[in-house]
């Protein structure tokens, strides 16, 4: 096994990750450390030597899936990306001009992390509510668990409008690690939550699961949400090329299987991303991939340039 390293830069904070080859298959290892991961160099050491990390067991699992289609001579990848929202940052001081040429492209839905500034997310949002009255378009909120109790929530989103509160499509992760405060929120609204998929406690209380086919596998989660009437968001970890095509490919796959279960994605997020991650282009609300198309989860060309380098396995 080898492995080649490489850094993605998201909001000014370098994230280390690591492509893997078998010699035939390739896939992503893209540890969070800011979320609780173990560090690349720790995981890389599990690799050669243990293979017990749940991350690593998961892009061992790609990379066979990669490697098996790759011997066939196949590509798993779509025809075309699935639909996605499209990010922005409400303290971004050209958003309001972004949204507007979003619209006149026919975008019509848009995700926004709030909880950072919130007076400044009030003001852009009260702008956005103020000129954009006909058009049609849904918006996804991200508060990344930054809430500490509902009331501030409620608080923000009673400045608006009925009719804009009708814009909101779901509330992701409004409060971090309190599931009392998620139960007191849905007592007093009628928004959907959702949860970008981490932690059983919080899997009843929400109406959408937010899953990343690089870290978790999918498909017991949409046995589960079949059967609890949820629904799913499929979006990269915000990685590699290779890791963002391997997301979009089984988000696909899932959707086409379970056309009513799977809502629009988030497979626009390369333009968040500084270093490598960003070989892409944007066709309206879909990725453009077509210079990345190739065998197994594609990328040919990029992984070819790479140098990689051997596993160190400890001597017992």
């Amino acid at each position: 096994m080898k492995y080649s390293p490489y850094e993605i830069r998201v909001n000014g904070q370098v994230v280390e990750g690591a492509l893997l080859t078998d010699g035939v298959g390739y896939s992503v290892l893209h540890p969070w450390t800011s979320l609780g991961d173990p560090s690349l160099s720790s995981l890389l050491e599990d690799l050669a030597n243990h293979k017990k990390n749940s991350l690593v067991q998961r892009s061992l699992e790609l990379l066979s899936l990669d490697a098996q289609a790759r011997a066939k001579g196949e590509s798993l990848l779509p025809n075309q990306s699935p639909a996605s929202h499209l990010f922005l940052d409400l303290r971004d001081d050209l958003v309001f001009s972004k949204v507007k040429s979003a619209l006149k492209e026919g975008i019509q839905l848009f995700k926004f992390k709030i909880a950072f500034d919130v007076d400044q997310e009030i003001a852009a949002l009260k702008k956005i509510q103020k000129e954009f009255t006909q058009e049609k378009f849904k918006i996804r909120l991200d508060a990344n668990q930054r809430f500490k109790s509902s009331a501030p929530l409620v608080q923000l989103l009673d400045t608006f409008e009925d009719s804009f509160k009708s814009r909101i499509d779901f509330i992701e992760d409004p409060f971090a690690g309190r599931p009392e405060e998620w139960i007191s929120f849905k007592e007093k609204s009628a928004f959907r939550i959702a949860h970008d998929f981490a932690s059983e406690e919080f899997r009843d209380l929400c109406d959408v699961w937010i899953l990343k086919p690089t870290r978790n596998n999918p498909w017991p989660f949409v046995e589960l949400a079949l059967q609890q009437n949820k629904k799913l968001v499929f979006t990269t970890a915000l990685d590699h090329e290779l890791g963002q095509l391997t997301a979009l490919s089984i988000g696909d796959e899932v959707q086409k299987k379970h056309p009513l279960l799977v809502e629009d994605g988030g497979f626009l997020s390369f333009s968040e991303l500084e270093g490598a991650g960003t070989h892409f282009a944007r066709k309206g609300n879909q990725l453009d991939f077509e210079s990345l198309r190739g065998l197994g989860f594609g990328c040919e060309r990029l992984l070819s340039s790479l140098s990689w380098q051997a596993l160190r396995v400890q001597n017992v």
